[in-house]
């Protein structure tokens, strides 16, 4: 695989459990950050010559991205509901798609979400938006994973 535009990738939503997930295909996204973000963990010495020295420390994610305000769309009325609920949903967010031809290899984030933010924009000859911001939620199924799609 050379390369993969970003208007390939997808982003799942678990309508089923997690151990026999049914992935709803979210269409209703303009644009997708995936942020992964590394602590460091200083473990300098002594023996350290003068100089800071770190470890890999937790891995900080998030996804933010904007949908078109449309509550007529299940998976638009899900994550509004979860927001006000205080509730999580499952996620896959992936290069490409989930299962089919060309899915074997695809890979991205896999983990049970809070809501973090959902914020309406009004922009004045736009269409109304929101700003959805996903956080890995504590749950009993499993954390956060790295997930690729196996043939």
């Amino acid at each position: 695989m050379a390369h993969v535009l970003s208007e390939n990738a997808k982003v799942y939503r678990n309508t089923g459990s997690y151990a026999s997930p049914t992935w709803d295909l979210v269409t209703n996204i303009k644009d997708l950050t995936l942020n992964l973000d590394k602590d460091e963990t200083d473990v300098t010495t002594r023996s350290s010559e003068g100089f800071k020295e770190f470890v890999d420390g937790l891995i900080d994610a998030s996804v933010d991205f904007s949908m078109l305000w449309d509550d007529a769309d299940t998976d638009f009325t899900a994550i509004q509901t979860a927001f006000f609920a205080k509730t999580a949903i499952e996620f896959l967010i992936l290069d490409g798609p989930q299962s089919g031809t060309g899915s074997a290899g695809r890979q991205g984030l896999r983990a049970t979400m809070m809501t973090k933010s959902f914020t309406r924009n009004e922009n004045l000859g736009e269409a109304l938006m929101v700003d959805v911001t996903l956080r890995p939620a504590k749950n009993a199924n499993s954390p956060p994973e790295w997930y690729t799609v196996s043939a």
